[in-house]
């Protein structure tokens, strides 16, 4: 139960948030995220663990309640659902020139953060069809759009000068 009150509290839950936020944003989409609404989340950590837990199905409460409510083949299923190749085929058809652009022509004063040979590599094959890459490319893409429109744009940029000029 320990690790539930950590894993609610740590902030990369809270990143993913973020990054899925700023996904649903270019699509128009509001996304909605009610596990984290505080009264549930409450609720479930005050539960006995024999209703998180139940004859080793996870989250036994919620498998019950929707019974006759889904198919019991959601309702019971083992995996959960991936989004990942719905999120690569919206990548590669709306976001794709925005992402080959911010990888082929990432501003020299950022070049020193990414390995940019290997990055486009991985771009171009996951333009390609690889959607294994979906997850890296889209966090190099946004991590450089965002240090480009922040003050490390300016601070990189501030430091290359600085270089340039102690070895001109």
């Amino acid at each position: 139960m320990e690790s539930e009150k950590i894993s609610a509290t740590y902030g990369t839950i809270w990143m993913n948030f973020e990054e899925l936020g700023r996904a649903a944003a270019a699509a128009q989409i509001e996304p909605r995220y009610p596990y984290v609404d505080k009264r549930l989340v409450e609720f479930c950590i005050a539960l006995p663990s024999g209703q998180r837990l139940w004859q080793g199905w996870t989250r036994a409460i919620q498998r019950r309640a929707m019974q006759g409510v889904v198919p019991d083949e959601i309702c019971w299923r083992t995996n959960k659902a991936q989004f990942v190749g719905m999120f690569a085929q919206s990548l590669r058809t709306r976001g794709r020139q925005v992402l080959a652009d911010t990888i082929e022509n990432t501003p020299e004063h950022l070049a020193r953060y990414f390995n940019l040979p290997v990055l486009r590599d991985r771009c171009r094959r996951f333009l390609a069809g690889d959607d294994e890459l979906t997850v890296d490319v889209w966090r190099a893409a946004n991590t450089i759009r965002w240090m480009a429109h922040s003050e490390l744009a300016q601070i990189a940029t501030d430091q290359t000068t600085q270089a340039q000029g102690v070895h001109a």
